[in-house]
């Protein structure tokens, strides 16, 4: 079966997705990258093949050739037992890609069912590294909610650091949110403004100065 540039694009942007899930769960839980236009050496990418003992270029699974053949749009997807390298018992799920209605991939994870508890817990341990300057991540159910628990997180910050001269408070702030994409939201700018008990010009002046 030979897949358009389209196909090989939306299979290719999972790659980064069973990789960062990698990070996140560590090396108990494989992820397995499936493209179906060669289901011989249908394995585009594999993340903790130690699980299974795979690598690139492995074949498709009876469990997957079967999901592929009885596929269908809106059949439910459960978690179901199997086995791993050296007899490892694994929790695994198969979820189908679709590009439209076409069938191009299948996203696989397996769970090592035999992991330590020590193990087990570290899965839900604090990050000791992130790519951000702070650890919160904020689930506002609103826009209006998420733009001001970004505001006073930034201004509490900014109003703590004696660093930083009164007089200058205000411009840290703006460049701060502005640093954080919060002026990518509509009406930041006129929340700020009300907030801070200035005028839009000013912020915009500011930004232009940055």
């Amino acid at each position: 079966m030979d897949f358009s540039s389209e196909d090989q694009d939306i299979l290719n942007s999972y790659k980064r997705t069973i990789s960062d899930l990698a990070k996140l769960f560590g090396p108990n839980c494989e992820f397995v990258l499936h493209s179906l236009e060669n289901i011989e050496e249908c394995v585009i990418a594999i993340e903790n093949g130690h699980i299974s003992g795979r690598s690139v270029g492995a074949p498709i699974t009876n469990t997957a050739l079967e999901l592929m053949h009885k596929s269908n749009n809106d059949e439910p997807i459960f978690p179901y037992t199997s086995i791993g390298f050296n007899n490892l018992p694994l929790k695994s799920i198969t979820t189908p890609i679709y590009n439209q209605k076409k069938l191009i991939g299948l996203l696989c994870v397996n769970i090592n069912l035999n992991m330590k508890v020590t193990e087990l817990l570290s899965m839900f341990q604090t990050p000791t590294h992130t790519n951000t300057d702070t650890n919160q991540e904020f689930f506002s159910t609103s826009v209006e909610d998420m733009m001001t628990d970004i505001l006073q997180k930034v201004e509490t910050d900014i109003l703590q650091d004696s660093s930083i001269p009164y007089q200058d408070k205000n411009k840290s702030i703006i460049f701060t949110l502005d640093g954080k994409g919060f002026f990518r939201l509509r009406g930041s700018v006129e929340i700020l403004a009300e907030h801070l008990k200035i005028s839009p010009h000013t912020i915009y002046a500011n930004l232009r100065k940055k």
